[in-house]
């Protein structure tokens, strides 16, 4: 996830793209099945696989909300940084996208 956070090409052309799609619904439907070409169908138990189980105390997330939030979190990030540098400086991404994963994720990484 920090090398993701590193990435600004990637996580710049995933938000432009999620904004495309946002301007043109009809765009909406041709996402989600190329998403669901390359997704598991069982996308909460191939997190779990990889990541561990989800933390079992109230209000913890699925390994899928968490993962999916994440990247979302990212390329916030990484929008930020470049609109404004002072207040979200580029150094300093890979820090707080740690502790974003952590509270995303919870202990049990």
């Amino acid at each position: 996830m920090v090398r993701v956070a590193a990435n600004d090409a990637w996580g710049l052309l995933l938000l432009e793209y999620r904004l495309f799609v946002v301007r043109h619904p009809e765009a909406k439907e041709r996402l989600q099945k190329t998403y669901a070409s390359f997704i598991a169908s069982d996308e909460e138990a191939r997190y779990t696989e990889f990541l561990g189980p989800a933390p079992k105390q109230r209000g913890a997330l699925t390994r899928t909300a968490a993962v999916h939030s994440m990247f979302t979190s990212l390329s916030a990030l990484q929008l930020a940084s470049k609109f404004d540098p002072k207040a979200v400086p580029p150094n300093e991404i890979g820090n707080i996208a740690v502790k974003i994963f952590d509270a995303l994720f919870g202990t049990s990484v």
